[in-house]
């Protein structure tokens, strides 16, 4: 089976948002620390604190899926938190995953060759 992984940059995080943003990362990173299926989950902020680049990385997409109902209550504080966000989605995305990204309008990729 085909791992998942999403790369998201948020582009603009205002100052007033940064510690709402940050603590929501935090809280999501805790939560999917214990997740089976998740095998990379990663947040990375510019010394400017105003930009954030994701990487997430899943065993499959019910992993995703299964991530996506366990956190899913904090979404909408990360993104209302982070301003602008460019979705980058590689593998085969479940329909849950692109339903939920579509307002971000993201590049979807497909897998060509890997080694």
């Amino acid at each position: 089976m085909e791992t998942i992984r999403i790369i998201a940059t948020f582009t603009a995080i205002a100052p007033e948002n940064r510690e709402r943003f940050k603590a929501t990362v935090v809280e999501l990173t805790e939560l999917a620390a214990s997740e089976e299926g998740t095998i990379e989950y990663s947040y990375y902020l510019t010394t400017d604190e105003t930009k954030c680049l994701m990487t997430e990385t899943y065993a499959s997409p019910e992993a995703l899926s299964a991530h996506m109902g366990h956190v899913g209550h904090l979404l909408g504080s990360l993104f209302e938190s982070g301003g602008s966000v460019d979705v980058n989605i590689l593998g085969d995305a479940p329909d849950s995953l692109i339903e939920a990204t579509k307002d971000f309008q993201p590049t979807m990729y497909s897998l060509l060759a890997s080694a």
